[in-house]
């Protein structure tokens, strides 16, 4: 009998306790690497259920400002709509006395292609005709220039007008129809341009001159000398101006990609006003074809028609106007 069989037939209850503790410390074992396994496969399902491509993408708010950023710097060469607006209007204006010299080419050309007589004679003189146009209208036309203020300025109003709708149907020059309305010459151009010359002529030359200069009835007389004699030529001599322009004015309303509006647009906007008050400042008496004296200004037309009247209320002799039915100053006031 071995020494092992013999301990355990003298010592039965010890060789059971050892055995007993054995068993609580496999089942400690089993517990513990049981529950190892369970944390394992919940971190695994954990990780599982977590979306890694929708974690690691930027959130929503982050794109959207980087989206925001990213459009406002594509978008820093274009100027906005009123920008651009004025910019069609002054140009629209700085030409107004370029349009006299179209319209005497179109008068010409109108005369030659219906009588062919004419058209035979004006075969080899269309180098004359180009050079009274632009040699002798047109400086004409700049040096009185502030006699064609109340006409740039309506025709300043049509022009802007009209590019603004037609920007506002289209949604803008990046837009799928405003690309192909504002990239079109024929329409933005020549479109805007014939607007320009049927609309400007009867409905804001008249109410312009006579709010500017007083001159009462010069509305109905240009609406009857204008419709329907010379509206033709005027919408014709509007769209040739309008297609010339276009080119120039493509860029600065567009702009240029990676370039500021404002380094482009707005010093071309900038100079076109400096042109305008240059042009149409009408301070110097030299360049007005009417002698001194020929024209009187609004504030002086009460005194075209007054008399020296004695005033009881002030007790001396002052000018009395029978247009206002008032006294307009002190006696000395009618010799002015």
């Amino acid at each position: 009998m071995t020494t092992s069989a013999l301990f355990i037939l003298r010592s039965p209850h010890l060789w059971a306790r050892k055995i007993q503790l054995l068993n609580h410390f496999q089942k400690a074992l089993f517990n513990n690497q049981s529950r190892s396994n369970i944390r394992r496969s919940n971190i695994k399902n954990r990780i599982g259920s977590i979306n890694l491509t929708k974690t690691l993408q930027p959130s929503k708010r982050y794109l959207a400002s980087v989206s925001k950023s990213k459009s406002t710097w594509s978008n820093i060469h274009e100027p906005p709509l009123p920008i651009r607006v004025a910019l069609v209007s002054a140009s629209t204006a700085l030409c107004t006395p370029v349009f006299p010299a179209i319209g005497f080419v179109n008068v010409v050309l109108r005369a030659a292609i219906r009588d062919p007589n004419i058209r035979y004679q004006l075969s080899g003189s269309m180098g004359s005709i180009l050079s009274i146009a632009f040699y002798t209208i047109l400086p004409y036309s700049y040096q009185y220039a502030p006699l064609l203020v109340p006409c740039a300025i309506g025709n300043g109003i049509a022009a802007g007008g009209a590019y603004a709708a037609l920007d506002v149907i289209g949604g803008g020059p990046t837009s799928a129809l405003g690309s192909k309305l504002l990239r079109n010459p024929l329409i933005a151009g020549g479109g805007i341009g014939a607007f320009t010359g049927l609309v400007a002529p009867l409905y804001l030359y008249g109410p312009i001159y006579n709010a500017l200069y007083g001159l009462e009835g010069i509305s109905d007389a240009m609406f009857y000398l204008t419709f329907p004699h010379f509206t033709g030529i005027s919408v014709s001599t509007g769209f040739a101006a309008g297609v010339a322009m276009y080119p120039v004015l493509h860029y600065p309303i567009y702009g240029i990609p990676s370039v500021p509006w404002g380094a482009l647009t707005g010093v071309v906007l900038l100079g076109a006003s400096a042109a305008l008050f240059y042009i149409y400042n009408p301070n110097d008496e030299n360049v007005m074809p009417l002698p001194e004296g020929s024209f009187v200004s609004r504030r002086d037309v009460p005194l075209l028609d007054s008399i020296i009247r004695y005033d009881a209320e002030l007790d001396k002799f002052g000018t009395y106007s029978l247009t206002t039915n008032t006294y307009v100053g002190d006696a000395d006031q009618k010799e002015k």
